[in-house]
């Protein structure tokens, strides 16, 4: 009887942490910002701004890819593929990969995450920036 009793104590104590230590961990990247940025990435057709080996296999700069976005537990995976092929029987490749201590405060930001895929393509139809205008578009005004 007093083994059922220690059984039942450690059993409830064990589900109790199991219950507390599942409220206490979140995502990084909560799960409707998951979706938002699926459905934002995964919209449109995007230009290559350099040429990406990935086993050597080479992406040329200019290429139009579509984007796959896989999120996890402390990452943020971005996949490209030629835009004339089905997503299921594409040649994918990695595009970006981010972690959770790659972000600012090690928290997600959509800014961040924007900006930096930003330098390795942008969205089909609109200009590459050149360096001088992208410089000159950061320059503070004095007042």
């Amino acid at each position: 009887m007093i083994k059922t009793k220690v059984s039942a104590i450690i059993l409830t104590a064990s589900l109790l942490a199991v219950v507390l230590f599942s409220a206490g961990c979140s995502s990084f990247v909560p799960e409707e910002d998951s979706e938002r940025i699926t459905l934002k990435y995964q919209a449109g057709e995007y230009v290559l701004l350099d040429d990406i080996n990935r086993n050597n296999v080479i992406f040329s700069k200019g290429s139009i890819v579509k984007l796959l976005v896989v999120t996890g537990d402390d990452w943020v995976k971005i996949y490209a593929y030629n835009s004339t092929e089905e997503l299921l029987s594409s040649v994918r490749f990695l595009l970006l990969y981010l972690f959770e201590d790659d972000f600012p405060d090690e928290k997600f930001s959509q800014e961040f995450l924007d900006a930096e895929l930003l330098k390795i393509v942008r969205p089909k139809g609109l200009p590459e920036q050149s360096p001088e205008k992208s410089k000159s578009s950061t320059k503070k005004v004095k007042k």
